[in-house]
């Protein structure tokens, strides 16, 4: 049975350089988390953007993303995350150009949207993007310029191309059901004492789509714990400031937990008080009949 949390402080993630179908750099810490539903990867990075430029409109292809900026301003086209802003990027929505210039800081979340299209690991990526290049294909400025099976010269944006290639069918992309990227502002909102959770006070930044998936911020007061619990969904919390306590392990800031569905979990503690960012995955339960479309 998969623990009932995958806990990892904050030098347990895997360090990477991220580029090769894009244009820049991206330096980022990656959690290995587990969903323990085959066909549903899902990446949670620690990233710091350097002078990355996307020349072409991206789109959230074959996943979604939830973005918390966390130090400095991130580019994302038309508008900016600014610090503490949080941005929720619907699979089917364009945004874009990226034009970085300078270092930001940004907790990112990707995973299948509720189009259920595969969302291919790091792993993938860099096989993929390595048998591309293999083959005589080129990435440049995110565009992969190269030959199809046929001979037929391709043009296309980076990561559709290595989807494509992976997945060994063209990609179809879900009809967006947003207009546009949201953007929360978590220093506008209130916090509310949490009904069922003494010491602990929530604001909740949005749920979307019909799965619910949602972005919240969680404060513990000095003190608080959360004697026992069990979730209806994952819920992964990465830790802002201050720190936890969890089976005799302290977990300050920059510790990440991805907590398993319908499994007893409990206590966690804060002694000197503590800020989580939070995200509910309900297409992440154990079980699901919701498994990605891998074939």
């Amino acid at each position: 049975m998969m623990a009932a949390i995958q806990a990892f402080l904050p030098d347990q993630g895997i360090q990477q350089k991220v580029g090769g179908h894009r244009q820049g750099t991206l330096d980022r810490l990656a959690f290995p988390l587990d969903t323990g539903v085959p066909g549903l990867n899902l990446s949670f990075t620690r990233a710091t953007w350097c002078r990355m430029v996307s020349i072409h409109p991206a789109t959230g292809t074959a996943g979604i993303s939830s973005a918390l900026c966390w130090k400095a301003v991130a580019n994302l086209g038309k508008r900016d995350l600014e610090t503490r802003d949080c941005g929720y990027f619907p699979e089917g929505v364009y945004y874009g150009p990226q034009v970085q210039k300078g270092a930001a800081t940004m907790l990112v979340l990707q995973f299948p949207g509720a189009s259920r299209n595969y969302y291919l690991t790091s792993a993938e990526i860099a096989e993929t993007t390595a048998a591309l290049k293999a083959a005589g294909g080129v990435f440049d400025k995110g565009v992969y310029r190269g030959r199809a099976s046929d001979g037929r010269s391709q043009n296309k944006d980076g990561y559709e191309a290595l989807w494509e290639a992976h997945q060994q069918r063209k990609l179809v992309y879900p009809e967006p059901r947003y207009e546009d990227f949201v953007v929360m502002k978590p220093d506008r909102f209130a916090w509310l004492p949490d009904p069922c959770r003494p010491g602990l006070e929530v604001k909740r930044l949005g749920s979307f789509t019909e799965y619910g998936t949602s972005a919240t911020l969680l404060r513990f007061r000095p003190g608080a714990t959360i004697e026992s619990d069990s979730l209806v969904a994952p819920e992964l919390r990465y830790v802002l400031t201050g720190a936890l306590s969890y089976s005799g392990q302290e977990y300050p800031a920059g510790s990440c937990l991805y907590l398993q569905a319908s499994q007893p979990i409990g206590p966690i503690a804060s002694p000197d008080g503590a800020e989580l960012y939070v995200l509910t995955l309900p297409m992440f339960r154990a079980g699901a009949d919701l498994a990605a479309d891998a074939a």
